[in-house]
């Protein structure tokens, strides 16, 4: 009695665990191959005309990814990855990429191991990268390219700015935006001092020119390289001048932000030269045109030679006149002194 009480229990455990059973052997290969932790839900899709392969299997053309998820684009076609909440990523066909995202924090992870990518970040989103063994930052809302190249990260922000942090070591966006603020190239403003857009110089002189390099906030920048070049905007001297001798010269700026040069016009009048002052290392630039025009009357010029000449020779023919006119002087007669009668005198 005992042992059919036992055989009963048994079978009733048996029937109960049997569609547990059947479950476990039935379920896909696909969701039980892949060891590595995932999320409870996708971080976003990957579609592309050709097969794609997700950590180094194909899955044909449509997929979900999760975070840390390695995806290949076929050599023949590109693939658009959809991420949600943080942008979207164009892969060149044959380029491989890690991706991870932070909801969150409204961020990417991306390490490109291989080819080329496009990336469009929302406004509210930013990036890490690592290209080549090199890290990169971006700033929020950024988009841009990136690539390797012979074993060389390439990148190239068309919105924003992407920062490589180099030893500098793990940044927040943060410190890499103000990084890359520090670091960018300053912007300058040039404008003349003594000079306009159409400058006239007499023929044969001298004449001094001056530009003044100030920042945004129209301060003047001390020692900042201008390089002062003739014929600029293809119009060249013609005969018109030379700065020291040369068509280009390269000089600093004083304290005041101040840059001159000394212009010795040609003998040529009528001639003109373009003439441009830009900061080294940035866009601010300056041109404009000197026209060449007679020079200078002297003091024995001939319009000058002619009436001088012409006095001095009125006052000569005065003074002949003078000589040759005057009335003879008159001497007075010797007398001999006579004694007795009376004197008379003519």
């Amino acid at each position: 009695m005992r042992n059919n009480k036992s055989t009963i229990l048994l079978l009733i455990i048996a029937v109960t665990m049997a569609p547990i059973t059947l479950l476990a052997r039935t379920e896909p290969v696909s969701l039980r191959s892949n060891a590595s932790p995932r999320m409870a839900a996708p971080i976003g899709s990957v579609e592309s005309l050709e097969t794609i392969q997700i950590n180094g299997t194909p899955s044909g053309q449509q997929s979900l990814i999760w975070n840390g998820d390695l995806v290949k684009a076929s050599a023949g076609a590109s693939a658009q990855v959809m991420l949600s909440a943080i942008g979207k990523v164009a892969l060149r066909g044959g380029s491989t990429v890690k991706l991870s995202t932070n909801p969150e924090a409204q961020t990417l992870r991306a390490d490109l191991l291989k080819g080329e990518l496009n990336v469009a970040l929302k406004p509210e989103s930013s990036a890490t990268l690592e290209i080549a063994g090199t890290a990169f930052v971006t700033t929020k809302g950024a988009q841009f390219r990136a690539s390797v190249r012979e074993g060389q990260p390439v990148v190239r922000a068309t919105v924003g700015s992407v920062v490589m942090l180099g030893s500098f070591g793990l940044l927040s966006v943060a410190e890499a935006a103000a990084q890359q603020q520090q670091t960018a190239p300053r912007k300058y403003l040039i404008k003349p001092l003594n000079l306009g857009t159409n400058t006239e110089i007499r023929a044969r002189s001298t004449r001094n020119l001056q530009v003044q390099v100030t920042d945004e906030n129209d301060r003047p920048v001390p020692d900042a390289p201008v390089l002062f070049l003739l014929g600029a905007g293809g119009s060249g001297s013609g005969g018109a001048g030379t700065l020291a001798g040369q068509t280009s010269l390269r000089v600093v700026t004083n304290s005041q932000g101040v840059a001159e040069v000394n212009f010795t016009a040609g003998d040529t009048v009528g001639s003109s030269t373009r003439i441009e002052a830009r900061v080294e290392g940035s866009d601010a630039v300056w041109q404009g045109t000197i026209n060449i025009i007679r020079a200078a009357a002297g003091f024995w010029s001939p319009q000058n030679a002619v009436p001088i000449f012409g006095v001095l020779g009125a006052a000569v023919g005065v003074g002949i006149y003078k000589i040759t006119t005057r009335d003879p002087v008159r001497t007075t007669p010797n007398i001999e002194p006579r004694t007795g009668g009376s004197v008379i005198l003519p």
